[in-house]
């Protein structure tokens, strides 16, 4: 049996940020929660996904994809197909079409070749070029799939008969043949064939729900092993889950292989001596499991200790406390106080508060701190006066690869007329953008004439400089100063 609970702390602490910058991402993740346990709430999972595609297409797609690889891995499992579920996947491709037809309808035709060239090498490599990854971390993923596979080959054959275990070790056969799949896909098709497709651009994304699920299913291996009384090698899969950077450091790469190796040999039989069978022991040990992981994700974590308090003791009291109670009004009321603290949890988790950590402590600042942090105080404070003596639809341009006209773009609520960060994802759009880059990423190479050409060209009136570059326009007869401070400027295209 999964105890959902200690899942949640892992749904909480994803470990990577970026994971959930994705609006529809924590839907999709609920839904693949949905059918990894003993019993499978197909109809709830679908409901979901259908919802989370509505609201972001792309994470959306992919959960709905590894839901489906789901379906027929039980199916392989079980010997049986469930043919509910093929009716709950065919309306969810009706309502996908629905969703798609109008975009491909209302699309103007571009150059394929030429899209793929910008998408793919330009956009954003980082997110969709597996040769950006780099050959070193793909070969260290596989090795480790593979490690992985052969140590649940192993406890495949051993207990073949328990229908729970060989579930979990299939759907993760399942996945590591899809998780190769994604990859040679992708490099087909962004890196050789150039399809402008852009499904196939974001197979990456997909690595993300891998992420997710290799956690979910390592924590279900575990919690089955403490269950059995196998405390030492179930703890081992648990901590496995907290292990950061594994991909960028050689060093935690090695410790997981280590950790991995000390479970193949904790399985075999002449360690049996860790074997707790004595009931009462097993339950004293495992209340020392979850300190032991609740106290390792304080330490790495020690900032998001106020936003996981109310779930440590939820969690304690329905695993610990509930289960042993026998009277029925009893047992309702510790459900609601375990419901109640998760509850508490939930609500705190969606605050968004923003923390600055320093080596003396940590503590809470606002959005608009946090976000004035990330910058100059003279970007601030200028975009603020830029604000009071321009127009709504006023724009500005500024050097397009620079940090700084990003946060002047937020604080001034004007827009800038190309920035190298933000990206749209339409494909006509995507080739005005990179346009509109080659047109000005030039412009600290420019002269006045040159750069009031440009202004000309681009139909903009204002420009913003850093100070290193005042000297060009202060003393010209083309440009006027708007407001400036020791770091950065404004200037206005003088009109004729």
């Amino acid at each position: 049996m999964i105890r959902w609970p200690l899942l949640s702390v892992a749904f909480e602490l994803n470990y990577a940020f970026d994971i959930f910058l994705g609006t529809a991402i924590p839907l999709s993740y609920l839904a693949l929660i949905c059918v990894l346990g003993k019993k499978k709430y197909w109809e709830v999972g679908w409901i979901l996904v259908l919802i989370a595609t509505f609201l972001h297409i792309h994470e959306g797609f992919w959960g709905a994809f590894l839901l489906g690889i789901t379906w027929i891995a039980t199916s392989f499992s079980d010997k049986k197909i469930n043919f509910k579920v093929l009716v709950y996947i065919i309306i969810y491709l009706f309502f996908l079409i629905l969703l798609i037809v109008p975009t491909l309808k209302n699309s103007e035709y571009v150059d394929g070749s030429y899209f793929s060239q910008i998408y793919v090498y330009t956009r954003l490599p980082h997110h969709l070029l597996l040769s950006y990854i780099g050959k070193e971390r793909i070969t260290k993923a596989i090795f480790l799939l593979f490690f992985i596979n052969f140590i649940l080959l192993l406890e495949l054959l051993k207990y073949k008969n328990n229908k729970s275990n060989k579930n979990t070790i299939v759907y993760i056969y399942f996945f590591s043949i899809v998780y190769i799949l994604m990859y040679g896909i992708h490099y087909m098709s962004t890196e050789i064939l150039k399809i402008p497709f852009i499904i196939t651009m974001y197979i990456p994304k997909i690595f993300k729900f891998f992420v997710f699920m290799s956690i979910l299913n390592s924590i279900i291996l575990g919690l089955k092993r403490v269950e059995r009384g196998k405390v030492l090698s179930g703890t081992i899969f648990l901590i496995i889950t907290l292990i950061l950077d594994i991909s960028t450091s050689n060093t935690t790469y090695i410790i997981l292989l280590i950790f991995l190796l000390s479970f193949l040999i904790l399985e075999k039989k002449i360690l049996n001596l860790f074997l707790f069978k004595n009931k009462h022991l097993k339950i004293i040990i495992n209340i020392f499991i979850y300190l032991l992981v609740f106290f390792l994700i304080y330490k790495k974590y020690f900032y998001l200790y106020d936003k996981l308090k109310f779930l440590y003791v939820g969690i304690l009291i329905f695993e610990f406390i509930s289960p042993y109670i026998k009277n029925i009004k009893i047992k309702k009321i510790t459900f609601f106080i375990a419901f109640i603290l998760l509850t508490l949890s939930f609500f705190n988790s969606m605050k968004g508060k923003f923390y600055n950590v320093t080596e003396e402590g940590y503590q809470y600042i606002s959005g608009l701190e946090y976000a004035q942090k990330a910058t100059d105080i003279e970007v601030y404070d200028l975009a603020i006066q830029f604000k009071k003596v321009s127009n709504l639809n006023d724009e500005f341009l500024a050097n397009p690869y620079e940090v700084y006209p990003n946060y002047f773009q937020l604080f001034s609520e004007r827009n800038c007329y190309v920035l190298d960060k933000n990206i749209p994802s339409q494909k006509q759009l995507v080739i005005q953008w990179y346009e509109r880059v080659q047109k000005v990423k030039n412009i600290n190479e420019l002269n006045e004439e040159e750069i009031k050409r440009l202004l000309k060209d681009i139909n903009v009136k204002y420009i913003l400089l850093s100070e290193d570059k005042f000297d060009i326009l202060e003393k010209s007869s083309y440009f006027e100063e708007v407001i400036k401070n020791k770091k950065y400027g404004i200037f206005k295209l003088k009109e004729e």
